[in-house]
């Protein structure tokens, strides 16, 4: 009797490990699965908003439709679909500006922080940008047309790139949304 009970400990001991190690392997799979699922929502999430924000930018006024800083509820910088309003375009450069400080915000906010609700971006972070078509940086009135909140290498991000029309002259506008 003593010989069949280590064989059947030795049999148990075995059947353990092998559910032990499928058991780790599919629970580790799962996780893979669900960790890409997440990812991927988050990825969908980020183009909608980039395109979202992206289209309002170069297809909507904005709210009320001739707005300044001093009276925007909505940001939007063209005065007819893709037909850019410099003034609109500066305005929204400094009130996107993640490096200024204006008096209207409270102390210690930027203005990108203080105005970013503007925008349909919500919980995400944007970076704007619009240039040329040969790739240089445009310049409205004196003011590079960048602003917003730069993205660092680690982020996960999406880039929507339109283009529009400014004094007759086709640009591309690139808008930048990450998290």
């Amino acid at each position: 009797m003593k010989g069949k009970s280590q064989v059947f400990s030795g049999e148990l001991t075995i059947a353990y490990i092998i559910f032990m190690i499928v058991f780790i392997t599919v629970v580790y799979m799962w996780t893979s699965v669900i960790r890409d699922i997440f990812e991927s929502e988050t990825l969908n999430e980020l183009e909608t908003t980039a395109a979202d924000m992206s289209e309002n930018l170069l297809k909507a006024p904005g709210f009320p439709e001739n707005w300044s800083k001093s009276d925007v509820e909505s940001v939007g910088l063209v005065n007819t679909s893709r037909s850019l309003n410099e003034d609109k375009i500066v305005d929204f450069i400094e009130l996107m500006d993640s490096a200024s400080f204006d008096d209207y915000c409270e102390p210690g906010i930027s203005n990108y922080e203080c105005n970013k609700h503007l925008t349909v971006v919500g919980a995400y972070d944007f970076y704007f940008t619009m240039e040329y078509l040969n790739g240089s940086l445009l310049y409205v009135q004196g003011v590079s047309c960048m602003t917003g909140k730069q993205p660092s290498d680690e982020t996960q991000k999406v880039t929507m790139t339109r283009t529009a029309l400014l004094n007759e002259t086709i640009i591309r506008a690139k808008v930048t949304v990450w998290k």
